[in-house]
């Protein structure tokens, strides 16, 4: 925030005295945050708390057995996932066995009527006292008065000091909450509901007040709210129940469940829907105003330890698995009978997300899933982008995100403004207006206004204009064949910049998807190619650097290859790796060579010959024709001991250097000579190549001439005549025309 800003911010805390009268203890417990806004599928329901049916009036579980849980119609393809003691046999994936945190029940003596101050006293007042004829508080219950605000004891509405640029960033005032582990916002009751262990503490989001807290059946571990608001539930730990929150009377109704919730999800018309604690979990479905008789197994395999999310328009439900190295996540239509998977994620050619944490969250638009600290398509679970941290909440427009690392342009996945302190909960209230959020070193609940955060800032603009040449530290250069330009690659800043080749001088920067590793260019689209660690290509039109799409890929990708035919071949990154030949057009992959230790790869200027070499090890060179858009024609030179990295072609195929030589590029076999000095590019005529201090004569490896700076990031322009060489803090333009 800068300095002239006068926002006020609403700095929301919650007295730690209030939670000392309730006796209540609060036990911090991971989960999602958040809701989902949908309709009601399932047909006319009662909203009427008073309706819900459980089976017994004290609350006992059915004495149906875990076995008749599912429904014969489901049994056709599903896998038990009673077993917590190991996966099925075969799954290599490797599992997070962090404890639970200990949940101790505290004393519930007067908990569930809690005294609070009054609007219109300094005294305290009993929130049971004289409840109105329908069974809901008086009027006169404190936080319902706007002007609660001038009788408060202590601030709560302190405003940004402009000389200290701090407000809502800093945090340094506010009242003790205990632990929470959820925020869910209630925008059609202007509320906002925090789980706190063994309570669910209640707050007036427009009187900025705590209005009250209902005390749970037992230690929550999620609660959520129902798109039409009028389902607030809570799965209990241990116990084979769901709590079901009337609003009116602030008091909880447990609801039998047949097996033990632990995430829980709830549609309009009391549709709900939970994932079980222990490792291997079951999904269950239960109409929460039938009961345990409706309790039943939806058809999916077994999930490790999933949060599960409910699509916006609510006939979908993603389960997202964590703490396995390969988690994925899944959708189920609830559409149709058996429940069937329709898609799931494909990270790392399906292997899946290292060891996520159990969260997943749904943005209010429907477009995005966050999972894994990444953004999924909604629609197409194998497109994931971004780093984006535990995200908490999402805009109604789906322009930004709130998350672990702050707030997060949702278009281009850039943080906007960071968090200086920890948050472990967030939720959006006011339209959109306000945040508030949960900050665990201080446990304080604040509240802030969203304008705060993003100040200044231009929400989806991944284009602007450049800064200074030193303002950025490039991995890679290339040369733009039709125009006096240069691009460069700053992995680091997450931008492709333009650059004048004749003058030097930044021009426009583009910001780009993370985890960048290599950018090529391709004469024939006029695109820029970046490949990223993560499972895209990013094509980039050249005339207006601005993006045109992303290629999805099975694999992560570390080095490419323009190809003919509408083809680019790209390498994997890490051990043993795969090379890929993939259509520009579909990023289907068309045929790859597998099991490289640490590969590298390169093509001829045609795009018609591809050369991929390992590292390391005991490795040899090889070589395929890619002319029909397939690798075929392999061939294979010599062994080559412990090559480094590496494989540079010359653009008309008849050198490769690799391992410190350089090879016939038609035999493989014949060694030219060797070249220890590592060669970084090749003029397009193929009559010279340079390393990062020196320019070598190709025909014979003789050393033409010293560079005045050393620089092995470089690009060479099309006529073969100039060399840019970057150093750091300047291009500098050397002339090798008419070296020999």
């Amino acid at each position: 925030m800068t300095s002239n800003r006068r926002a006020t911010e609403l700095s929301c805390f919650v007295a730690g005295s209030i939670l000392a009268l309730l006796g209540c203890s609060s036990q911090g417990h991971s989960s999602a945050v958040g809701t989902d806004s949908g309709m009601d599928l399932r047909g006319d329901r009662p909203s009427d708390i008073s309706e819900l049916v459980r089976d017994g009036s004290s609350g006992t579980t059915d004495p149906v057995g875990d076995e008749s849980s599912d429904t014969s119609d489901l049994a056709s393809e599903r896998r038990s996932g009673t077993d917590t003691t190991a996966p099925e046999a075969g799954d290599a994936r490797i599992v997070d066995t962090s404890p639970d945190m200990a949940r101790d029940e505290p004393s519930r003596v007067d908990a569930a009527v809690p005294e609070r101050y009054d609007s219109d006293a300094a005294g305290i007042v009993d929130l049971a006292a004289e409840p109105s004829s329908d069974g809901a508080p008086s009027q006169d219950v404190p936080g319902s008065n706007p002007d609660a605000r001038d009788a408060l004891p202590f601030d709560l509405f302190r405003a940004i000091d402009s000389s200290t640029d701090q407000g809502a960033l800093d945090g340094s005032t506010g009242f003790a909450v205990g632990d929470i582990s959820k925020l869910v916002g209630d925008p059609q009751a202007g509320m906002l509901y925090a789980l706190s262990g063994w309570s669910i503490l209640v707050f007036d989001t427009v009187a900025k007040s705590q209005l009250t807290t209902v005390t749970l059946d037992g230690y929550g571990t999620d609660i959520d709210l129902s798109p039409d608001g009028q389902y607030l539930v809570a799965s209990l730990d241990g116990s084979k129940r769901i709590d079901v929150i009337d609003k009116r009377r602030w008091i909880a109704t447990p609801i039998d469940t047949r097996a033990d919730p632990e995430q829980v999800e709830v549609m309009n018309g009391g549709i709900a829907y939970y994932a079980t604690l222990d490792q291997w979990a079951e999904i269950h479905e239960i109409d929460l105003t039938q009961g345990v008789s409706s309790d039943f197994k939806l058809n999916i395999y077994s999930a490790f330890e999933p949060d599960i999310e409910l699509s916006a328009a609510g006939n979908r439900l993603f389960v997202a698995e964590s703490g396995l190295s390969g988690s994925n996540v899944y959708e189920l239509n609830l559409d149709v009978a058996p429940t069937r998977t329709i898609d799931q994620s494909n990270w790392d050619n399906g292997d899946g997300f290292d060891s996520p944490v159990r969260h997943a969250y749904v943005g209010p638009s429907g477009k995005h899933l966050y999972y894994a600290g990444r953004q999924l398509d909604a629609t197409n679970l194998a497109h994931a982008l971004g780093d984006t941290g535990t995200v908490f909440a999402e805009d109604v427009a789906a322009t930004f995100v709130v998350s672990t690392k702050g707030f997060i342009d949702a278009q281009t996945l850039t943080t906007v403004t960071s968090f200086p302190f920890a948050v472990s909960s967030a939720a959006l209230t006011a339209g959109d207006s306000e945040l508030w959020y949960y900050r665990p070193d201080l446990s304080q609940i604040v509240c802030a206004k969203v304008a705060d955060f993003l100040f200044g800032k231009t929400l989806g603009q991944a284009q602007s204009d450049a800064g200074p040449l030193g303002a950025y530290t490039f991995l890679k250069l290339v040369a733009d064949p039709a125009r006096a330009r240069l691009y460069g690659l700053d992995a680091s800043k997450n931008v492709v910049v333009s650059i004048d080749s004749i003058s030097g001088a930044t021009l426009r920067s583009l910001v780009i998807e993370v985890g960048a590793k290599d950018m090529v260019f391709d004469a024939a689209s006029d695109s820029i190619f970046v490949a990223h660690s993560g499972m895209e290509i990013e094509q980039i039109d050249a005339a207006t650097l601005s993006r045109m799409k992303f290629i999805y890929t099975p694999q992560d990708n570390y080095q490419l290859a323009v190809l003919s035919n509408n083809r680019i071949a790209s390498i994997s990154f890490d051990q043993w790796t795969t090379a890929s030949v993939i259509e520009i057009s579909t990023g289907v992959r068309d045929s790859s060579w597998q099991q490289i230790w640490k590969g590298a790869l390169s093509a001829t200027a045609d795009g018609n010959t591809l050369f991929v070499g390992g590292s390391d090890t005991h490795d040899k060179l090889a070589r395929f024709d890619v002319s029909t858009g397939k690798m075929t024609g392999y061939s294979a030179g010599n062994a080559i001991t412990s090559p480094s990295r590496g494989v540079l072609a010359t653009p008309d195929g008849t050198s490769v250097y690799y391992g410190g030589y350089c090879l016939n590029g038609t035999s493989l076999t014949e060694v030219r000579y060797p070249q220890p000095d590592k060669i970084v590019s090749v003029t397009p005529n193929s009559a010279l190549a340079v390393s990062s201090t020196t320019v070598y004569r190709v025909a014979d490896g003789t050393a033409v001439v010293t560079l005045p700076t050393a620089c092995s990031v470089q690009a060479i322009s099309s006529d073969s005549s100039t060399l840019y060489c970057y150093t750091g803090s300047s291009i500098n333009p050397v002339t090798i025309a008419g070296l020999h």
